[in-house]
């Protein structure tokens, strides 16, 4: 793409923006379907991603920053490798963001629903920084119903209580998401999972469900349809709602 040099180290530059040390992308990899999208040269570096499984959608959207680069110039070539014609219909995009002027694009399979994926693609310059923003959307079924084998295997271990507190709820998994790093460089880091699951119980039997298994160390606030669960220790909150005519309950870690 034509990239040059960072005005500072890269691997500094990306641990200052994305607050984490070590290897996101080995973390990437764990998570993504293949192929996802990278783009080339020496000064790319990994931001920050987003995974979402469920509710209808299964997509991936990653951040990277790179050397300096033309953004139109990038998008194109960008575009040759994923979108190519017939197989894709592609629209031109243009937004802003402050006084920072992104272009991109959105490619649409021409073929059913099933695969190809389809991309957005965002690319703009900071400075002396290229941001380019990828997405991947799977639209195939067997793709957008979670399970708790779509999670790495290093977050199965972080979130199995939870799952197991959310199955002895009554709950069946609905969604899935994950937020690691940022995804601009104006954002505060994060590394958090979102786990969503359907309540057959109503409210009212659901909530005693939860308030006997989350006893010691948890705050408790409720609305009229809504009850918060929130952990005195860590970032961890419960949400249990009845809106849009079903229970739900939600995990989220925090950040």
């Amino acid at each position: 793409m034509g990239n040059k040099a960072f005005p500072a180290d890269g691997d500094e530059l990306a641990t200052l923006h994305n607050g984490y040390t070590g290897d996101p992308n080995a973390t990437l990899q764990t998570f993504l379907i293949t192929p996802m999208a990278v783009p080339s040269g020496p000064d790319v570096r990994l931001l920050g991603f987003e995974r979402a499984v469920g509710n209808g959608t299964n997509s991936t959207t990653a951040t990277f920053m790179t050397g300096t680069i033309d953004p139109e110039t990038a998008l194109a070539n960008i575009e040759a490798v994923l979108a190519p014609s017939p197989t894709y219909t592609v629209t031109p995009t243009t937004r802003t963001e402050g006084t920072v002027t992104i272009h991109g694009f959105d490619a649409q399979p021409t073929t059913v629903v099933g695969d190809p994926p389809g991309w957005s693609v965002e690319a703009s310059t900071v400075d002396q920084l290229g941001i380019i923003r990828i997405k991947r959307i799977d639209y195939a079924f067997a793709k957008i119903v979670p399970v708790f084998s779509d999670l790495p295997p290093t977050l199965q271990t972080l979130v199995l209580n939870p799952d197991a507190i959310a199955v002895n709820v009554g709950g069946l998994m609905s969604s899935i998401g994950y937020e690691y790093g940022v995804s601009s460089l104006n954002d505060s880091p994060s590394e958090r999972t979102h786990l969503g699951y359907d309540i057959a119980d109503d409210f009212t039997t659901a909530s005693g469900k939860l308030s006997a298994l989350l006893t010691t160390g948890w705050n408790t606030s409720e609305q009229s349809d809504v009850m918060y669960f929130t952990s005195t220790t860590t970032p961890e909150v419960w949400t249990l709602d009845e809106i849009g005519g079903g229970t739900h309950l939600t995990y989220d870690t925090g950040s």
